[in-house]
């Protein structure tokens, strides 16, 4: 059975993006690859995710993460891939 996913809210969204957007904090939870660098060492993505976990209720943010934080950033990101993707089609189709 599937579990049935749950979207970000709005403000939790908002702060996500916002700590993102600190090239540090993006490369330390998205990397490239399989592992993330953290310090000297290479850590796992679901670990990266942890950290940010951690950091975002330091922040301020007491009820994010739920547990499953990643799944829910890894969904919006392959939402907004899609959009993009098919906006990017309308456009190449309408302006050749």
């Amino acid at each position: 059975m599937r579990a049935k996913h749950v979207r970000l809210r709005r403000q939790e969204f908002e702060m996500i993006v916002t700590y993102l957007e600190d090239r540090d904090n993006f490369e330390r939870t998205f990397g490239a690859g399989k592992k993330t660098p953290l310090g000297v060492k290479h850590i796992t993505k679901t670990v990266a995710f942890g950290v940010m976990a951690v950091e975002l209720r330091q922040m301020g943010f007491p009820d994010v993460p739920r547990p499953n934080l990643q799944k829910e950033v890894d969904y919006f990101v392959k939402t907004f891939k899609e959009a993009k993707k098919t906006m990017n089609d309308h456009e190449r189709r309408a302006y050749g």
